[in-house]
């Protein structure tokens, strides 16, 4: 789908066409092994602060295909994820969202603002043989999906900051199971380990408000979700203060949406994204990490990594 300019319809090139930003970050684990599938005991709390950025020179188009974007795409963003446990094993509350995200397209503009937050409750179904939990998520439309450049402003200037959104303009639901178990190592296996699945639906496009320079409708569209994850932490004293987290997260749709994203958002966005998460606990109840997740199928995602720095504290 072509962007509409203010002065008509124009041929799209290399750096307007659909730059797009992060992975729908709300599909991305918070980086702990007790969230979801272990439901949190009353009154403890995890929360987890991370900058992301992206970089991309090319982008999955809407037909899967990769574009060139000229002089590049940059994504900065501070996001945050909360979780607290109210009732012991049958609920557990989390938020999370992003505090502050910049889109920017490299010599032409960029837009900043607030994004989208979600709200999520969880109950445990299982404890044994393994964890079993049901989650639901409402997310908020609290960022801008139609920016401005401002009054007096060109009508390019207006065009780039359109096309950079905070936020998707829409309300949607995930509904999704959550299995997970883990595993204390010894001498024959000295790690100790944990595992992670996640299956899921999301009705996007709820209440969705139509930008201007957007020329077909956009529909509720209903996108599998899924996710596995493993991680690993030695049984050493010492070096148990280390973990590894290898995962693979991903965004299907049921039926192809038409709506495109400037920014990854919304609910033409669909992936299959590997990820690594390396993390130290520099004290009891502090960790600090970093991540790295990039999609090799997708559509209307950038073509970049998706790097994060975190530190996250529980009790």
């Amino acid at each position: 789908m072509t962007p509409r300019h203010p002065h008509g319809w124009v041929k799209p090139h290399g750096l307007l066409v659909g730059i797009l930003g992060i992975l729908v970050t709300s599909l991305l684990s918070p980086g702990n092994a007790s969230a979801q599938a272990w439901i949190r005991e009353p009154g403890h709390v995890y929360t987890k602060v991370g900058y992301r950025l992206i970089r991309a020179s090319s982008l999955f188009s809407p037909d899967g295909s990769l574009q060139p974007v000229g002089d590049g795409y940059r994504q900065h963003a501070l996001g945050f994820y909360l979780e607290l446990g109210v009732i012991e094993r049958w609920l557990s509350l989390s938020l999370d969202g992003d505090l502050f995200r910049r889109s920017l397209l490299v010599n032409q503009g960029a837009t900043a603002g607030v994004g989208d937050l979600r709200l999520g409750a969880y109950t445990g179904l299982l404890t044994v043989p393994f964890r079993l939990a049901l989650g639901v998520q409402v997310g908020l439309p609290t960022g801008d999906p139609s920016p401005s450049a401002g009054r007096g402003a060109s009508a390019e200037d207006q065009f780039v900051a359109a096309v950079l959104p905070t936020g998707d303009g829409e309300w949607d639901v995930a509904v999704r199971l959550y299995a997970g178990h883990s595993f204390v190592g010894g001498r024959r296996w000295p790690f100790d380990h944990y595992v992670i699945a996640e299956l899921g639906a999301w009705v996007r496009g709820l209440g969705y408000v139509e930008p201007p320079l957007v020329d077909a409708p956009v529909r509720e569209q209903v996108q599998l979700v899924f996710r596995a994850e493993l991680g690993l932490s030695p049984v050493r004293d010492g070096w148990n203060r280390l973990r590894l987290a290898l995962r693979v997260v991903g965004v299907q749709p049921f039926r192809q949406s038409r709506q495109t994203s400037t920014v990854g958002l919304g609910a033409g966005t669909s992936f299959v994204s590997p990820g690594v998460e390396f993390s130290v606990r520099t004290l009891d109840t502090w960790r600090v990490g970093m991540s790295a997740d990039g999609s090799f199928v997708a559509r209307n995602v950038p073509a970049g990594v998706n790097w994060q720095l975190f530190l996250s504290w529980e009790r």
